[in-house]
């Protein structure tokens, strides 16, 4: 009888937190580490770059997590779609949002080269320790599109 392997998910959970805490440099981030969790570029650090070229799922995105996070860049770019859940449920009032620095400073998104990203709302610039945040959409077939508002 072969036993199921379960301990790769959660090295994968792993790697992916240390991707993103930028303990580890990436350049590109496969669908196959996406998942329904938080995509965070930049918590607890700063001068993290993430590009996503294909599609992925994430439940909240945030650029620039902490008021210590700086200079955090998401780009997204030929044709990699970012899903985020789009309309909360009642369970789930929280989720299907971007924030482009939720504490931090001088954080920020690219959008280009057709690419996408899909959420419920969106914040440039969440907190009051959050400024200087800005958000580029780009280029031919680029979009931001939220069912909610952008703040």
């Amino acid at each position: 009888m072969n036993k199921p392997i379960t301990a790769l998910p959660c090295l994968l959970s792993r790697v992916f937190r240390l991707l993103v805490l930028g303990l580890i440099f990436i350049r590109l981030i496969p669908a196959t580490l996406a998942g329904a969790s938080n995509l965070y570029v930049g918590q607890y650090t700063s001068g993290v770059v993430v590009t996503i070229t294909s599609s992925s799922n994430y439940n909240n995105t945030y650029v620039g997590y902490t008021n210590m996070d700086s200079n955090n860049e998401l780009i997204i770019v030929n044709g990699g779609i970012v899903l985020t859940n789009e309309a909360p449920t009642p369970l789930t009032t929280n989720e299907g949002n971007v924030y482009i620095g939720y504490g931090g400073s001088s954080n920020s998104m690219v959008v280009t080269n057709g690419a996408q990203i899909v959420s419920f709302k969106g914040w440039i610039g969440f907190s009051n320790t959050a400024s200087n945040n800005s958000v580029l959409v780009t280029g031919a077939g680029s979009l931001w599109t939220n069912s909610g508002a952008v703040t």
